[in-house]
């Protein structure tokens, strides 16, 4: 990138402040684009730095899924069923759906946590009865356990 041509007539005061200007601009230009990157940069970078015990990742995840969640009943008037599961979101189930063109509400990546167990879902739920439960085995990959991460 080039600066801007800096006359060697003007006083250095008047120099000095072109300088802070193009410096001061960069600085904005760079915090507007870190802004921009720290929700899609978080889940990553916190897992280095709080290890797979609080795992941030994960939560983040069981979020978007059931975001995804609440998507496929709009476009459905139901949830998948339990049999169905969050393969539903990923790609059309073959059970009977409304006749609506299926697109992809979640990417096949987001169904596995951190400690690369797939994702469980039930429907009706043991902990939301009225709803579903979504959760994460957690490291010891085992259901029922106190490392779960789940939705209740």
């Amino acid at each position: 990138m080039n600066t801007p041509a800096i006359d060697s007539s003007e006083p250095a005061p008047k120099r000095r402040h072109r300088r802070l200007g193009y410096l001061m601009a960069v600085l904005f230009v760079l915090l507007v684009i870190f802004a921009f990157l720290t929700p899609w940069l978080y889940p990553n970078v916190a897992d280095l730095f709080e290890g797979p015990e609080s795992c941030p990742k994960s939560s983040f995840q069981l979020k978007s899924l059931e975001t995804a969640l609440t998507s496929y009943k709009i476009e459905t008037n139901r949830y998948p069923t339990t049999e169905q599961g969050l393969r539903a979101l990923v790609a059309k189930p073959a059970t009977v759906m409304p006749q609506k063109a299926f697109h992809r509400l979640i990417s096949p990546e987001l169904m596995i946590d951190s400690w690369n167990h797939e994702f469980q879902y039930r429907i009706p739920g043991i902990h939301n009865p009225d709803g579903y439960d979504v959760w994460s085995l957690g490291a010891d990959g085992v259901s029922g356990t106190e490392d779960d991460i789940g939705n209740w």
